[in-house]
This record gives C-alpha cells, sequence and structure tokens, in this order.
C-alpha cells in the first residue's frame, strides 16, 4: 500500500516509514505547503490532508499529521505554535518554566493530530493520540 505524506519533513516521513513499516509512504510534492491556521493538532492535520489530496494522483491515501508540545503550566503553550515558537525550543521552556510558580509541571507532548484523505472521493478520516507524561 502506498501512502503519500502531505508534508516536507524528511524527520516525519522517517517516523511514519517506522511505524508502517508494511506501506511505502512517501513525501507529497505539492508546489505549495498547506496554510497551518487550525486551533489544534487535529485541525492542522485534516488542513494538510486536505491539500494533500487536492496535489496527489487520485488514487493515492495522502496523510496529514501535526504535533508538539503542550505544557499544562503554561497554559497549554506552545501548543500548535510549538514549531514556530523560538529558535531554540528547548531553551525557551527553560526559561519559561523557570518562571512557574506551580512546580507541578505537567507536560502533555502529544495530543498529535492525524488524518487521511482516501483515494477517488478523498474522505478524510481522523484521530488523536494523547500519551501523557507527568512531573518533571
Amino acid at each position: 500500500m502506498k501512502l503519500l505524506l502531505a508534508s516536507r519533513n524528511p524527520n516525519k516521513l522517517r517516523e511514519l516509514r517506522s511505524a508502517l513499516s508494511g506501506w511505502e509512504v512517501e513525501l507529497l510534492e505539492a508546489p505549495d505547503e498547506a496554510v497551518e491556521d487550525g486551533e489544534t493538532f487535529l485541525d492542522n492535520a485534516r488542513i494538510k490532508a486536505r491539500h494533500g489530496r487536492a496535489h496527489a494522483p487520485g488514487d493515492a491515501w495522502v496523510a496529514g499529521e501535526d504535533s508538539g508540545i503542550e505544557v499544562v503550566a503554561l497554559g497549554g503553550r506552545p501548543g500548535v505554535e510549538s514549531a514556530r515558537w523560538a529558535s531554540d525550543g528547548v531553551a525557551r521552556l527553560l526559561v519559561e518554566l523557570a518562571r512557574v510558580e506551580d512546580r507541578r509541571r505537567m507536560r502533555d507532548p502529544s495530543r498529535p493530530g492525524a488524518a487521511s484523505s482516501s483515494p477517488g472521493d478523498g474522505d478524510l478520516m481522523a484521530s488523536t493520540i494523547s500519551p501523557r507524561t507527568e512531573g518533571w
């Protein structure tokens, strides 16, 4: 089975290939990138899948994915802005956490969204994965 990933990120391609070892997974070549203006990771994954569907062959499966980190002690930030939050996200995260008075620092590194579009009619399937890591 072949799947086109609506992304230009080779790291995401490597991760998806590892997770779907029985599939042939490739990056979708599109003239532009999807505008990720959703409020959640799942919203952005759907946007990417729909954008990919518009540029993919009709018989292809297309997947969109979005993920990041949500820190409860920071009100859920950086959330969907994770990739654009800072040039050095770890350093900024440590600075922001140092300012938090409540030392019960809990992070939820996921809530990633995944969406795929089927061949032909482009029906969309979507899901989220929510592993949770507590503590610091």
